[in-house]
């Protein structure tokens, strides 16, 4: 996404440079000649301003995610996110609650999956899982693990 913003900003300095080049050579002498680029020059900033906003707010929802990890082990798993540690034991998983998520494979139909959001422990506590690991997987080892300990 960061490729697509840097066309508009690319034609948008493009611009200005070529509409100084024409204030400094002369060539933009009546007031249309100058309003036209200016009105281009704002479309595109209007363009580059969007998409910028964009790929901001995307990546204002991708970072606190990205340091999330989750450990499996023999008898639980362990959570870790914004440096909070949540310890679940299998034997301590009241309920799984899951979701639908569309996955597009390249060779087939895209189809839904049910994968883990979140995990609730028997003192009530829930853990939410980031959105950033890859819940298709992990939704078939933690639910191995939990079956395994019953």
């Amino acid at each position: 996404m960061v490729v697509v913003s840097l066309a508009p900003l690319f034609l948008l300095a493009l611009g200005i440079v070529i509409l100084i080049d024409d204030f400094v050579h002369g060539r933009a002498t009546s007031t249309n000649q100058v309003l036209t680029p200016i009105g281009c020059l704002g479309v595109l900033g209007l363009i580059l301003a969007l998409l910028i906003g964009f790929v901001f707010s995307e990546f204002r929802k991708w970072f606190p995610t990205r340091s999330a990890r989750l450990k499996i082990f023999e008898r639980g798993f362990t959570y870790e996110e914004r440096n909070q540690i949540q310890v679940c034991g299998w034997d301590e998983i009241k309920d799984i609650t899951h979701r639908l998520v569309e996955v597009k494979g390249k060779y087939s139909a895209p189809r839904k999956v049910s994968v883990i959001r979140s995990i609730v422990k028997q003192d009530e506590t829930v853990i939410v899982l980031a959105e950033t690991l890859n819940l298709h997987k992990l939704t078939a080892l933690i639910k191995a693990g939990a079956t395994s300990a019953v």
